[in-house]
């Protein structure tokens, strides 16, 4: 009898979305890429905005995960990010 690898996942529909959550964060940076942008300026500027965007998104990801870790994972952690 063989099961495919999606029959083995769990699914908690009470956990939360992180992936559609930023993905609606994101949106709003990208629409501003794809359509207001006309001159060059206009393209950096949005780029600049996104990616501040995406520096915040890590930092709020980065302390989650440090949030989470027992004492010895978040030095190795630290240590990691030092190299």
């Amino acid at each position: 009898m063989g099961y495919g690898i999606s029959v083995l996942a769990l699914d908690n529909p009470n956990a939360p979305d992180y992936v559609g959550e930023f993905s609606s964060r994101a949106q709003v940076y990208e629409l501003a890429i794809r359509q207001a942008a006309q001159t060059t300026q206009d393209y950096v500027s949005a780029y600049a905005a996104y990616q501040n965007f995406l520096d915040e998104e890590l930092d709020k990801a980065y302390k989650m995960l440090m949030g989470c870790l027992d004492r010895d994972a978040r030095h190795a952690l630290r240590e990691s990010q030092e190299k």
